[in-house]
Order: C-alpha cells, then structure tokens, then sequence
C-alpha cells in the first residue's frame, strides 16, 4: 500500500537513524516520494499505543497488541517489541493481507515530455492533498490524482 508523502508529518519516530512513520497504529517507511505500509523495528519506542490494541498476557508477562506488532511498557512510552513464542496461542491467526497494487502507469495524452509529466504529477499528488478527506482516505486521494491528471492530458492505465 502506497501513500503520498505527506502522511510522514503525523509522527516520525527515528530507529538507528531510519526514519519511520506512524499514524493510526499503522507504520510507514519512506519509498521514494511516497511511503510504504510496513512492519516496525523491534526496539522502537512509540508514546501511545494504536487506539485498537488488545491487552494480553502472555507467560506471565503483559503484551499490547495491534495490527500485527507487539508492544510492551517501556520508558517513554511503548516499544515494540519480538511476538514471545507463546503468541500462536494467544493470538488468532490474521487472514492474509490483500495483495498490493500495481503503481498505475500515467500515459500522456498530448506528447507531453518525461519531465512535464513528472511536473504534473508532483503537482497533482500536492493538489491531491488539499481534498476532503485525502488525507485519512487513499481512494480519495488517489481519485483526486487520477482527475488532476486526466485535466492535465493523461491516461491512467
């Protein structure tokens, strides 16, 4: 799943110097102009748990759970932490996730240039933004883009 880049303002947290995002109990690293849905490093440390974690004990011991990452108390905040070995049991299998889609390939319509239609598309993802909803919704966003650029002179394939 891909996301434009400006979701990273609503909480980078540095591990070993990477930067990581996290918003909604969902992480994201960056991938070119975009950024890509993954998991976290173990050892990172977040101030507040995703607003659906689940409280487990798990040998004894207390685990938050969310979205796939494990958590466990620690200074400032919650880190994240490896699954523990008893996990199978605790936790019910998660189907698997969709498979991710292809990056749409934008076909100019009017000769456009490589580098006019990078332009355009660096300026449309900026348009896109400032859309209802854009940002908390990745079909919204990604609508947007696909009209901007279909004004512009392209073809989505």
């Amino acid at each position: 799943m891909w996301w434009p880049m400006h979701r990273r303002a609503r909480g980078a947290v540095h591990h070993h110097a990477d930067p990581n995002h996290f918003h909604g109990g969902i992480w994201y690293r960056p991938c070119g102009p975009r950024l890509r849905v993954v998991l976290p490093p173990v050892g990172i440390v977040v101030p507040l748990l995703p607003s659906a974690y689940v409280a487990l004990r798990i040998g004894g011991a207390p685990f938050f759970y969310a979205n796939g990452v494990y958590y466990q108390g620690a200074p400032g905040g919650y880190v994240v932490v490896s699954p523990p070995a008893e996990a199978a049991q605790a936790v019910p299998a998660l189907p698997p996730p969709p498979p991710l889609e292809p990056e749409p390939t934008i076909d100019p319509r009017n000769g456009q240039s490589a580098q006019q239609t990078e332009a355009d598309r660096q300026e449309c993802n900026r348009w896109a933004t400032s859309q209802p909803s854009a940002l908390n919704d990745a079909g919204v966003f990604n609508r947007a883009v696909e009209a901007c650029m279909d004004g512009r002179g392209y073809s989505r394939r």
